[in-house]
């Protein structure tokens, strides 16, 4: 992996507690660490999702339309180490296919904090 700047490998979920998208992904993750405490991520890979791939007719209300299952998958998160094992950040991810299925490609974007603890 040092040949293409040795990311880590990520799984993750992103459950929704409505009745709207869930998806769970994977992909590679590079950090680089511009100052001691600050970290700036950035990775890319796949989700698998479970939200609409069309907007049917006979469908109630609308629905973001995905058009394919497997999706492309890329984020981005700021944070800051504190205390050796803690992490605090803000996240951005982004889903969608990139043009290779049919027409529709709404996709999705996600905003968040993150808390992480390294064992």
């Amino acid at each position: 992996m040092k040949y293409i700047l040795s990311p880590r490998p990520h799984v993750g979920l992103s459950a929704n507690v409505t009745e709207d998208t869930d998806q769970i992904y994977t992909g590679l993750t590079w950090e680089w660490n511009p100052f001691s405490k600050f970290i700036i991520d950035f990775s890319f890979g796949f989700s698998l999702h479970n939200g609409h791939l069309h907007n049917d007719a006979g469908d109630e209300g609308r629905f973001r339309e995905f058009g394919c299952r497997v999706l492309f998958r890329e984020s981005l998160e700021l944070g800051y180490r504190f205390y050796d094992r803690h992490l605090v950040s803000v996240m951005w991810d982004h889903i969608s296919h990139g043009g290779i299925c049919d027409d529709e490609n709404e996709g999705m974007d996600n905003l968040g904090m993150r808390y992480g603890y390294m064992f």
